[in-house]
């Protein structure tokens, strides 16, 4: 009785009340929101858009995207989950028609044929509006893009550009490279939305597992686009981390990508050690891996000489498998990992698919002395120094033996052996990157 009075008292003291708690919460709530949420959150609206996908079988998916490049100021190039318009049960989205940011209605797009499993990444080329703007300098800082605990926030649920109050949590960016989230209130029909920290965008929402998120990081999503060729013109925000730009600054949003398979890594002048994937306005995003250091992930080795990539013989995943050249497919084994041991510089290079580091056979010195792979455990031969070729490929010098990676005898062949020779002109000591 005595519980059931007091809770009397309380319901008519808020009911007397009520009008005024109304009006004061239709006012502090929106302050509340814009104190918390990212400045950048609401001019982020209009790079979002809304996408509904129809299936082959009938029904529809739900989900969202965000602009990241134009051409020729017709034409808008947006970045959405893959699972979104392709599913391996339904087949590929037989039509696609996203919404932009107050245009109202929504408008045909065209599913393009590049796309990633492995990212959740898919492309969508849409008309640009007459009069239409979008925002590109919202790239965030690298630390907003590795550092545990950054606040998270996101664009897109409901069918709605919905904006949570409260910002979930970076808790790790993953050895697959994705960006694990905690306290994101992400929901079905969310997925492809901006994932937003207070310095910018720092990814794409992929995936949610209860009270777990996981996301695409940018730099990944970057790289993909310029390797297929279409253009990707987001850059640093103005409010990122003041890291010292590289050599090479981002395109404008009207700019072309560079050519279908250019080397996603950053231009340097010759004899520059080069960093893999370097993102436009600061380092890559890593993840402390065992306090390592830093690591790039999901990359393929491509010899600039033979157009095939490094791989552990067989797909092996033991101890002294040699490491030879193969066709850069979607096999796991041919994906690598740079761990970074020293600033920018030194590199464990870790395969994917075996856990193992790239080395030289028994820590040699000698010419042609094969490559294979072995335990990460801290010796010399495992280390490599990246230094750049020319404007788009680097070599990958032992810091052991101070010797060059390359294919034995310059072969062009499949399952050619991997070996280290003398750092000199030849085409075949020159590699590239490729994301998976």
């Amino acid at each position: 009785m005595e519980r059931q009075a007091s809770s009397s008292v309380v319901r008519r003291e808020v009911s007397r009340f009520g009008p005024a708690v109304a009006l004061l919460m239709a006012v502090f709530m929106p302050l509340a929101r814009a104190q918390n949420e990212p400045k950048l959150i609401q001019l982020l609206k209009s790079n979002t858009v809304r996408i509904e996908a129809a299936w082959p079988t009938g029904g529809a998916q739900l989900g969202f995207g965000f602009i990241v490049g134009e051409r020729a100021s017709t034409q808008l190039y947006i970045a959405t989950a893959n699972h979104v318009v392709r599913d391996p049960d339904r087949g590929k989205s037989t039509a696609v028609k996203v919404w932009l940011r107050g245009e109202g209605n929504s408008t045909v797009a065209e599913l393009l044929e590049d796309s990633s499993q492995a990212l959740d990444l898919a492309v969508l080329r849409v008309a640009k509006p007459q009069g239409f703007s979008w925002k590109t300098d919202v790239i965030g800082s690298a630390a907003d893009q590795r550092t545990h605990g950054t606040n998270v926030w996101f664009i897109g649920r409901d069918r709605d550009w919905y904006t949570p109050v409260a910002p979930g949590k970076l808790t790790a960016v993953t050895f697959e490279s994705k960006l694990q989230l905690e306290g994101l209130p992400v929901r079905v029909g969310s997925s492809g939305g901006p994932l937003i920290a207070d310095s910018g965008i720092i990814g794409m929402v992929t995936k949610d597992e209860g009270d777990t998120s996981y996301g695409t990081p940018v730099d990944n999503i970057r790289q993909a686009f310029e390797q297929w060729g279409f253009p990707f013109g987001l850059t640093a925000a103005v409010s990122a981390s003041p890291t010292p730009q590289p050599t090479g600054t981002a395109p404008p949003g009207g700019s072309e990508a560079p050519p279908r398979g250019s080397a996603p890594s950053v231009r340097p002048s010759r004899g520059d050690p080069v960093y893999p994937s370097r993102p436009r306005g600061g380092q890559s995003a890593g993840a402390a891996i065992g306090g390592r250091g830093r690591i790039i992930d999901n990359q393929k080795i491509l010899n600039a000489n033979s157009n095939l990539c490094l791989s552990p013989a067989g797909g092996g995943k033991s101890n002294n498998v040699e490491v030879v050249q193969y066709l850069c497919d979607d096999d796991p084994s041919r994906v690598w990992a740079f761990r970074v041991l020293n600033g920018n510089d030194i590199s464990e290079i870790v395969n994917v698919n075996s856990g193992l580091c790239l080395t030289v056979a028994g820590g040699g010195k000698g010419q042609n002395t094969p490559a294979v792979i072995y335990t990460c455990d801290g010796d010399p031969s495992r280390s490599w120094r990246m230094t750049s070729s020319d404007n788009r490929t680097f070599q990958l010098v032992n810091m052991n033996s101070n010797l060059c990676l390359t294919i034995a005898g310059g072969g062009t062949g499949r399952n050619t052996t991997a070996v280290q020779y003398p750092c000199d002109g030849h085409p075949s000591r020159n590699w590239e990157l490729r994301p998976r």
